[in-house]
C-alpha cells in the first residue's frame, strides 16, 4: 500500500502544477480502490411526497337544479400514500351548505382518484367550494366559487280595476325604494406582522322599478389602532339587484400588544349608510402558522374575486387587466405554496406581499373598468344639458348672423346693378 504514494512523490518533481493536481486526484483514487472492493457506496435520493388537485364543475347553476362536481386529486410525487378527499359548500362566512366526504384510498406515483359530488344549492348568491385532502400527514388544498341564480317565477299581470274596464291601462308606477345589504364577518383573528384582507360585499336590495340606484357608494372607517387601507376608494354606481365590494387590508405591526380590537366603520352613498363593526384579535403565532393562514385567506379571496369577474364579465365589463393582475396573484399564492412546503417561511411571507399588491390591484381595476362602463352610458346630467342647450344656441346666433350678412350682400348687389 504505502508504495502507491511514493510513486507519486517521484512523478511530481518533474510536472507542473496542473499536472501535480491531476496526479494527487489519480493517486487518490488508486489509494480508495481497495477499499470500494470491501465497502459499498451509498446514494440517497430523496422522495417525494406530493398530491395535486383538480376542479370541475359549473360557474353559474339555477337554484333547486342537479349540480354536477367532479374532484380528483392525483399523486405527483415518487412514493405511494393514502389519501382522503373532504369537499364543503360554503358561503362568505365559511358557514357550511354541505360538506361530502371520500373514503381513504392509495394511490401509487402517477395514479389520481376521482370523486363525484351531486349538489343541490338551494341558496341563491355567490357560493364556494373548499377541498381538503389529506395525505400522509400533509394537506392539500383548493378554492372554487359558482354563483346559483334564482329560480325563475312566472309573472301574473295586475287585473285591470272593474271602474276602469276592459283593456284600461296601469296606473302610473311607483317611484323606486332605495336599499342596501351589506355582507361582512363579524369577527376576524389575525396574527401580529399580518396582512390580512377582508371581503365586504354591498348589495342594492332596492325594487327593480323606478330609479332604485345607489351612487358614489364610500367606506369610513374609526376606531381602530391597526393601519388598514380600502380598494375601491368609491364604487361609482350600484343599479337595483346589484352587487360590488370593498377589499379591507389589515397591515398588523408585529409591536402591537395582543388583544381584541373593534373597526368601527359607515358605509354611505349619496341616498342612505349603514353602519357597522368588526372585532379583530390579534394573536402571537408561529412564523409557520402565519403563512398557512395568509395563504388560505389569499386563496378564499381570489376565489371570490374569479366569480366577481365572471359576472361582470357577463354584464360586459372588460376585465382583461383585472384578470391579469389576479392571474399574477394565483401565481405567487402558488409559490408561497411551494416555499411553505419546504419550509422557507421567510421566503414565502416576501412572495405573499406582492400577491397582496396584485390582489388589491385586481380589485381596483375592477373598479375602474365598472366605472368607465357606467360612464359609457351615463345619462345627461345637468350640466351637460345646459352645454348643449348654449352650443344649439351659439348655432342658431351664428346662422341668423350670417342669413342676416347675406342678405345685406345681396341689397348692396342689387342696388349697383340699379346705379
Amino acid at each position: 500500500m504505502p508504495a502507491r504514494p511514493i510513486i507519486f512523490m517521484a512523478t511530481c518533481k518533474s510536472v507542473n502544477f496542473n499536472a501535480l493536481l491531476a496526479a494527487f486526484c489519480l493517486a487518490s483514487l488508486l489509494f480508495l480502490m481497495p477499499n470500494a472492493a470491501a465497502s459499498n457506496v451509498t446514494i440517497s435520493i430523496k422522495q417525494l411526497k406530493l398530491g395535486e388537485i383538480y376542479l370541475n364543475y359549473p360557474f353559474v347553476v339555477q337554484q333547486y337544479d342537479i349540480m354536477n362536481i367532479t374532484v380528483g386529486f392525483k399523486n405527483i410525487g415518487s412514493v405511494t400514500f393514502k389519501e382522503r378527499m373532504i369537499v364543503d359548500i360554503v358561503n362568505w362566512t365559511l358557514g357550511k351548505y354541505a360538506s361530502f366526504q371520500d373514503g381513504s384510498f392509495t394511490l401509487i406515483p402517477g395514479d389520481m382518484k376521482t370523486f363525484k359530488i351531486k349538489y343541490i344549492p338551494t341558496i341563491t348568491g355567490y357560493q364556494w367550494i373548499y377541498v381538503n385532502a389529506t395525505y400522509e400527514k400533509q394537506i392539500a388544498e383548493a378554492w372554487g366559487s359558482f354563483y346559483v341564480q334564482p329560480y325563475p317565477t312566472p309573472t301574473i299581470p295586475a287585473a285591470p280595476s272593474a271602474a276602469a274596464g276592459p283593456g284600461a291601462a296601469a296606473g302610473p308606477v311607483e317611484a323606486g325604494m332605495v336599499s342596501m345589504a351589506l355582507s361582512y364577518p363579524s369577527e376576524v383573528e389575525v396574527a401580529k406582522g399580518q396582512s390580512y384582507l377582508i371581503y365586504m360585499m354591498v348589495e342594492n336590495t332596492g325594487t327593480k322599478y323606478g330609479n332604485a340606484s345607489l351612487n358614489n357608494i364610500m367606506f369610513f372607517a374609526k376606531g381602530l389602532g391597526i393601519p388598514f387601507s380600502v380598494v375601491p376608494q368609491a364604487i361609482y354606481k350600484l343599479e337595483s339587484g346589484k352587487s360590488s365590494f370593498f377589499m379591507i387590508t389589515l397591515n398588523v405591526p408585529r409591536n402591537i400588544d395582543i388583544g381584541t380590537y373593534r373597526l368601527d366603520f359607515t358605509v354611505m352613498s349619496d341616498e342612505l349608510r349603514r353602519n357597522g363593526s368588526i372585532s379583530i384579535g390579534v394573536v402571537e403565532l408561529p412564523i409557520k402558522e402565519e403563512v398557512y393562514r395568509t395563504i388560505q385567506n389569499y386563496r378564499f379571496i381570489i376565489a371570490r374575486l374569479e366569480g366577481e369577474l365572471d359576472h361582470a364579465e357577463a354584464e360586459g365589463v372588460n376585465v382583461t387587466v383585472a384578470r391579469q393582475y389576479l392571474g399574477l396573484a394565483k401565481v405567487n399564492v402558488d409559490e408561497a405554496q411551494r416555499l411553505y412546503d419546504i419550509e422557507d417561511y421567510e421566503k414565502a411571507l416576501d412572495i405573499l406581499k406582492t400577491a397582496k399588491k396584485n390582489i388589491e390591484m385586481c380589485v381596483l381595476e375592477l373598479a375602474l373598468a365598472r366605472e368607465k362602463l357606467y360612464r359609457l352610458f351615463l345619462p345627461a346630467t345637468p350640466f351637460a344639458i345646459i352645454v348643449i342647450v348654449l352650443l344649439v344656441i351659439i348655432t342658431l346666433l351664428f346662422f341668423i348672423f350670417a342669413r342676416r350678412r347675406r342678405k345685406e350682400k345681396e341689397r348692396e348687389l342689387e342696388e349697383e346693378k340699379a346705379k
